[in-house]
């Protein structure tokens, strides 16, 4: 009994065609191990890369503390709720702080009013104004990035109608809690 395989028949007795599977064969091994090893190099790349991160962002947070403990240093000063001993007082408190955000950035305050509608222990004011297109940004992160912990939440943007330098006609809500126990 003898059992004849296509493959065997197909090469048999001719060994050129036996070396060249061979050689394919061979190639065909080296070019998944390539390529394995150069997977594996692009992955020791980005760790290298994202542990470099880690490191530099580590270094930056020590270095922003700058000898206090934890999260501390990175908070910005003062109380966290508006002072004043009445509501209105806090509300005038926050109306100041809006409208020097306003002026330091190089606006112009049209209006302004407290909210008279603020629920509970908040204190809301409403500002309308005119400023570069440049500034609001800068307007928009004095007013949220500081204590006491103020809230822009309406903002109402449009162009001027003349073209004097792209400004903006804004309305800002601006809200912060006032702590009633003061």
């Amino acid at each position: 009994m003898s059992t004849t395989y296509p493959f065997g028949r197909f090469l048999g007795g001719q060994p050129t065609r036996w070396a060249l599977l061979y050689v394919a064969v061979v190639l065909m091994l080296l070019l998944t191990s390539l390529l394995a090893l150069a997977s594996m190099a692009q992955g020791w790349r980005q760790l290298s890369a994202a542990t470099d991160n880690l490191t530099r962002l580590e270094g930056h947070a020590v270095t922003s503390s700058k000898g206090q403990s934890g999260s501390a240093g990175l908070e910005p000063a003062g109380p966290a709720f508006l002072e004043g001993p009445s509501r209105t007082i806090a509300g005038a408190a926050l109306l100041q702080r809006t409208t020097d955000a306003i002026t330091r950035a190089g606006g112009t305050l049209v209006s302004s009013e407290i909210d008279p509608q603020s629920k509970d222990n908040a204190v809301r004011v409403v500002a309308a104004c005119e400023l570069a297109q440049s500034a609001l940004q800068e307007v928009l992160y004095e007013l949220e990035a500081g204590k006491p912990l103020l809230f822009v939440d309406q903002l109402f943007v449009q162009p001027t109608p003349t073209s004097e330098g792209a400004r903006l006609r804004v309305s800002l809500g601006v809200t912060g809690q006032w702590e009633s126990g003061q």
